[in-house]
């Protein structure tokens, strides 16, 4: 998996481990397989070398098990790489599916599909991190042993501190700012709340992404007048205080796996506006933990509607976000899910 950063699903993830010390404990070993530059030629001389450092680690630390993180598109050919050399040196192997799009683009081209099906026969056992995608997995890869294996959150001192409503609510989005993660229709949304008179909200955008200065550009008014705010470059801190201080999470994405921001804004007892897709509703239980939009050509209204219910009954921020945050102790946090991951070996 890459190096640590707040910044991506599997850098996330990455960070989580070097927070926890996890590869300073003799039994694990982190091998990082990410490529530096965009210059094509760069990059084949690295990923020849990357693969030779990667032989000689198995043949050094003779592991148990090697578990790996994988993209989408190429991305997921360079990784499942790693799972064959692994069963060519008779070493298990699984190959977790972190992509949102991952079955996107298996399905974008014939070769694609063709060229997954085959790499699918590389690791023993496929990883996926929500239940949605069982039932298409099962169907396309019929033979392909897969387990369910929901990404991990890091219990931490604000989650046991509950959310209060007050006279403002505060809505956050944070995540990354882009089209296909639900940024025009919560700016849509936000230009009818506009319209309605005597609400008292206020809706925080963070993030990296190119929609950021769209978003500055559209809603400039309600920024002027306080009710919105962009903040575009976040530290780990500022990510903290942002989850601390906002009340509602709100993610209508347009594809996911389970992503990491949504459990950590429910361990921090927010309730959860989110879309259907991928495995968020694993985590976010319809009408109590938060509110659920099925049909996403509805989404714009949906938002206003459920927006509106935490502005017009508060109080039901901390009951719902109560709820959110017991399941994510129970389910979610990392040494539950890290166990599992051990277990695929055993």
């Amino acid at each position: 998996m890459p190096e640590p950063s707040s910044v991506g699903g599997m850098k996330a993830i990455s960070k989580m481990y070097y927070d926890l010390d996890i590869f300073k404990q003799s039994d694990y070993i982190h091998f990082d397989s990410t490529f530096a530059g965009k210059n094509k030629f760069s990059r084949l001389i690295q990923s020849i070398l990357l693969r030779f450092r990667f032989i000689l680690l198995l043949l050094k630390s003779k592991p148990t098990g090697v578990f790996i993180y994988s993209s989408s598109y190429w991305g997921f050919y360079d990784k499942a790489f790693y799972a064959l050399i692994s069963r060519l040196f008779g070493i298990k192997s699984a190959l977790n599916l972190v992509g949102g799009e991952f079955f996107k683009f298996y399905q974008s081209r014939f070769y694609h599909k063709w060229m997954v099906k085959l790499c699918m026969k590389f690791p023993n056992k496929i990883v996926i991190g929500s239940s949605s995608w069982l039932d298409t997995f099962h169907q396309e890869f019929p033979t392909v042993k897969c387990e369910v294996i929901h990404n991990p959150v890091v219990w931490k001192n604000g989650f046991d501190t509950p959310k209060l409503g007050g006279e403002k609510v505060r809505f956050l989005f944070f995540g990354r700012l882009a089209v296909e993660k639900g940024i025009e229709e919560i700016i849509q949304a936000l230009n009818q709340l506009q319209a309605l008179p005597d609400l008292h909200f206020h809706f925080t955008f963070a993030g990296k992404g190119p929609s950021g200065s769209h978003i500055k550009s559209v809603l400039v008014d309600m920024i002027a007048s306080g009710k919105v705010s962009v903040y575009e470059n976040v530290s780990d801190e500022d990510k903290n205080k942002l989850l601390q201080t906002s009340q509602v999470f709100v993610l209508p994405s347009h594809a996911e796996v389970l992503p990491i921001s949504l459990l950590e804004a429910m361990g921090y007892h927010m309730p959860a506006i989110i879309t259907n897709v991928g495995g968020m509703k694993d985590a976010v239980d319809d009408n109590v933990s938060g509110f659920i939009i099925q049909d996403l050509s509805k989404t714009v209204n949906e938002l206003v509607r459920h927006l509106l219910y935490f502005i017009e009954n508060p109080i039901q921020i901390e009951k719902m976000g109560l709820t959110a945050n017991k399941k994510i102790k129970e389910q979610f946090e990392f040494n539950v899910i890290f166990q599992k991951k051990i277990n695929l070996f055993q």
